[in-house]
């Protein structure tokens, strides 16, 4: 009986894991499937040296390793490689990306890295499961903390076969890049104590940010791998891809071998200056289903020149590279819409085709055939609306640092104009109106968004009408009110619009307390400073605030809910908390914490004002349930935790 129980409980633990942790993050994970492995006969020096460094058993050899070099030199195809050829010595891998919703997340590194190692090894998940029925709140701990107690601790409670291989790569794509050095400062830290268990690969761009780390904390236990283009490898890789190209296209059959001519692949492996992103792009360029690959061949050999796509002086690291996507983005017809399109890839928002076309105002169907030309640049569902490659992402993090360097991305530079526009368009849909009871879908834009991204251009007076008219059932939610606030007031904005957003922002931190306030308190427990409160507090936030405490919905909308429930306008509510902000002796955390504790006010009994709000919650359900507004959704209410607490069948 005691296994069983014991068995459920690591279950229920590697779920709670699982949840706090990054699936996409892996090498073999479904999100990876078109990652890049070096090329057979390519890149065998690296290779060799990680293999050599990962099986020394001995703890006095450095155990931690940086392997870094300039963008686009094949860091990630090698530690794929890694990975996959290094399987029976890999605990765990994690591969950051760029503007990825979790995998650019440095708080989800431990708590995948350590689901990945319980997996790997039955030994470890009993230890990592222990510490989590301990201590659930291990998983939102601090990155010194989880790394302690998730892995650390763990592998030293018990007896590996031999050291376990963990790989990071891409750490400079994180989010932050004060998490970037958290994370690498907690690995120096706590060496002493892993590095005897494990073998660590950071793979990384060199930032000074990362390298200042490195030199200050970890050097006396680091082996450095620094990553250098090869000529060689670059032309090995050309010469089998145009083979595969030549007998995969029938039009190419009668062409001259070899095809194309030793010259011409000469001329790309010069111009590569020995970044593999460079001749990996050429050949998805040419080698397009859609077109003929000798005219492909030829039109990426003359790339259209015009003053935007002169040399610069004298030529960068990166020019032939810049020169390529260049000519690519040329080579699109409409280059007005595609002008309009870039901005949202530039941003690395991360969109579907059909979410671009909300967040625009374009038709799908044209962003599509926009877009198809840029095959060999982003990754693209094959059809508007495929769920099976859902959003657009670029191949290679170098093509967003184009977009964003205007020495030398030209005419296709993300400028001051584009983000504007694009803030703009994000104001406007923020906007848009909705109706009581209902929210965006799943797969609407709005999910995908953040407002604050207005804060990274200037305020312009186009913006006053639509941010006066933002609809706050989208907003209330979100994180970054306050720094709107700011945003708007630095800026110079009108003192009325200031004054509205320093309210909003108001209500938003309200909502965060009182959230935090829900998971904490007790139904029914009577308060005695409750009357005196009364007194100061106007009937609305009380009533607010009973409402969110019967839902038990401490979620980012609480206030939305209430409203709805109660069918308040917002211009009522930002008044009733103007109350607040004018007493200045009410501690905010104190007042959520006693009316939600108590709500025996004004003879309000809990188990039949829970019914009465049902009976509410379920009429505003039934009024959208014939919805005809594309993109929106009834609110499940029946969801909401405080439902579940009710004795009568809702």
């Amino acid at each position: 009986m005691d296994q069983k129980i014991d068995r459920a409980g690591v279950e229920a633990a590697m779920r709670d894991l699982y949840q706090a942790s990054s699936h996409e993050a892996s090498y073999d994970s479904g999100d990876n499937y078109d990652r890049p492995t070096c090329h057979p006969k390519t890149r065998l020096e690296y290779l060799s040296t990680l293999e050599e460094w990962s099986c020394k058993e001995d703890p006095s050899c450095p155990r931690l390793l940086w392997m870094h070099g300039p963008a686009g030199t094949g860091k990630s195809a090698i530690a794929q490689s890694f990975c996959t050829d290094h399987k029976s010595h890999l605990g765990a891998s994690y591969f950051f990306k760029r503007g990825h919703p979790s995998r650019g997340n440095a708080m989800k590194v431990f708590p995948t890295l350590a689901y990945h190692l319980a997996i790997a090894s039955p030994e470890l998940q009993i230890a990592i499961t222990s510490t989590i029925r301990e201590d659930p709140g291990v998983l939102s701990k601090s990155l010194a903390i989880q790394l302690q107690k998730l892995i650390v601790a763990p592998c030293q409670a018990v007896n590996l076969a031999f050291p376990l291989t963990i790989v990071i790569d891409g750490l400079d794509e994180g989010e932050i890049e004060e998490s970037q050095q958290s994370l690498l400062a907690a690995l120096g830290d706590a060496y002493n104590d892993w590095k005897s268990h494990l073998a660590i690969l950071i793979a990384s761009r060199p930032e000074p940010h990362l390298q200042s780390v490195f030199e200050e904390s970890c050097s006396r236990f680091t082996q450095i791998l620094e990553i250098h283009g090869s000529e060689d490898d670059i032309r090995t890789y050309l010469v089998d891809q145009f083979q595969r190209i030549r007998e995969k296209h029938q039009s190419l059959h009668s062409a001259p071998i070899p095809w194309p001519s030793n010259a011409i692949v000469e001329q790309f492996v010069e111009k590569s200056s020995g970044h593999f992103v460079y001749a990996s792009t050429v050949i998805k360029f040419i080698d397009d289903k859609d077109w003929n690959p000798e005219g492909r061949l030829k039109l990426i050999g003359n790339p259209i020149s015009s003053p935007s796509t002169l040399p610069p002086t004298p030529p960068g690291p990166f020019f032939a590279l810049d020169q390529l996507y260049k000519g690519i983005l040329a080579n699109v017809p409409n280059q007005e819409c595609l002008l309009t399109i870039l901005p949202v890839i530039a941003a690395n928002f991360q969109l579907t085709v059909l979410q671009m076309g909300q967040l625009l105002e374009l038709e799908p169907i044209d962003i599509q055939t926009t877009l198809r030309r840029l095959h060999s640049l982003i990754n693209l569902p094959a059809v508007v609306g495929d769920e099976k490659d859902l959003h657009v992402t670029v191949h290679h993090a170098s093509f967003l640092d184009f977009l964003n360097d205007p020495a030398r991305s030209g005419q296709f530079h993300f400028n001051g104009t584009a983000r504007h526009s694009l803030a703009l368009h994000i104001v406007r849909l923020y906007s848009e109106p909705s109706e009581i009871g209902l929210f965006p879908a799943q797969g609407h834009v709005w999910r995908r968004l953040r407002l604050v991204f207005i804060t990274t251009t200037n305020f312009s007076p186009d913006m006053v009408e639509p941010l006066h008219q933002i609809n706050l059932d989208l907003v209330i939610g979100e994180d970054g009110l306050s720094e709107v606030a700011h945003w708007i007031k630095e800026q110079n904005g009108p003192g009325d619009l200031i004054q509205q957003w320093e309210d909003y922002a108001s209500m938003g931190e309200f909502q965060a307390i009182l959230g935090a306030t829900i998971h904490n308190s007790e139904l029914g427990e009577e308060t005695d400073d409750m009357p005196e409160v009364m007194e100061t507090i106007s009937p609305t936030v009380v009533r607010i605030i009973q409402i969110c405490t019967l839902l038990r919905y401490g979620k980012g909308w609480s206030l939305t809910m209430a409203r709805w429930v109660l069918d308040y306008s917002w211009e009522q509510i930002q008044a009733a908390f103007a109350s607040i902000s004018s007493c200045k002796d009410i501690d905010i955390r104190d007042l959520c914490s006693q009316i939600s504790s108590s709500l025996h006010i004004q003879e309000l009994n809990p188990d039949l004002a829970l019914q009465k709000l049902a009976t509410r919650c379920i009429e505003i359900l039934c009024l959208n349930l014939q919805s005809k507004k594309e993109g929106w959704e009834p609110v499940m209410w029946v969801h909401c935790p405080g439902f579940a607490s009710t004795a009568d069948p809702i």
